[in-house]
């Protein structure tokens, strides 16, 4: 229910939640058997600030509800070692996304996932690598603010970036594997990604707007072979 264990500092929790009420654990801390893999509806910021001793599990099947003023929040400013995605994270209506600023040591998406919906990630705290493999759409702000990232490696099946989806990724190497597809839509998508080294593939006749690659002064090679049109792409492209 909401508010149930707020504040509270859990040394043992084996019960299956499969529902989790609005602040349900907000600020509380939680061991590491702590099983989240069964849960399928979590309420507003049910694990607001919370620590987790171990590792998160997302259901595929999971359903993250909305405020009255449509934001979700769920997992806002908690702290877990390792966090498994095996839905797709929905599109937020208003601001932000589930694991906005949320803190973790690993992020590893399930097979099931192919969508990152708008913001999911912004300003996360995520360490080491973080495989997109199966990832097909990366909407606006998915991984904002990543800063923290070490590398983010693409699959090879296409897939579609939007605008500022990588915006500010500055400690974070790109692996593209497969056709990397922009639009209008994609602005700013991989600004201030400042080490990327290397384009992604693109698609033949492949128009980029302004400011996709603005401030990626590690940027050494420019392969323009699909490219029909630029704007004002490689701003702030020193080397």
């Amino acid at each position: 229910g909401d508010y149930a264990f707020e504040y509270a500092k859990i040394d043992s929790f084996d019960i299956t939640a499969e529902e989790v009420g609005e602040y349900a654990f907000y600020g509380a801390e939680l061991p590491s058997n702590a099983d989240l893999s069964k849960t399928v509806k979590y309420g507003y910021q049910s694990f607001y600030e919370t620590t987790f001793a171990g590792e998160v599990v997302i259901n595929e099947r999971a359903e993250f509800l909305q405020d009255n003023q449509e934001r979700r929040f769920t997992f806002l400013r908690s702290t877990m070692p390792s966090l498994v995605v095996n839905c797709n994270p929905p599109t937020c209506a208003f601001w932000r996304g589930i694991f906005y600023e949320i803190s973790t040591d690993k992020l590893t998406f399930g097979p099931g996932v192919t969508h990152i919906g708008n913001e999911t990630f912004y300003d996360a705290k995520i360490a080491g690598v973080v495989d997109l493999n199966n990832i097909t759409y990366i909407a606006p702000g998915a991984f904002y603010g990543c800063s923290e990232t070490e590398k983010f490696i693409f699959g090879y099946n296409p897939t579609t970036v939007k605008e500022e989806a990588f915006y500010g990724c500055n400690n974070a190497e790109f692996e593209f594997n497969g056709y990397v597809n922009l639009d209008e839509d994609s602005e700013y998508a991989f600004a201030n990604c400042q080490k990327l080294k290397k384009l992604p593939p693109f698609k033949p006749q492949t128009e980029i707007v302004d400011f996709v690659f603005f401030g990626c002064d590690s940027l050494v090679e420019l392969d323009l072979t699909n490219v029909t049109s630029l704007g004002g792409v490689f701003g702030k492209c020193l080397n």
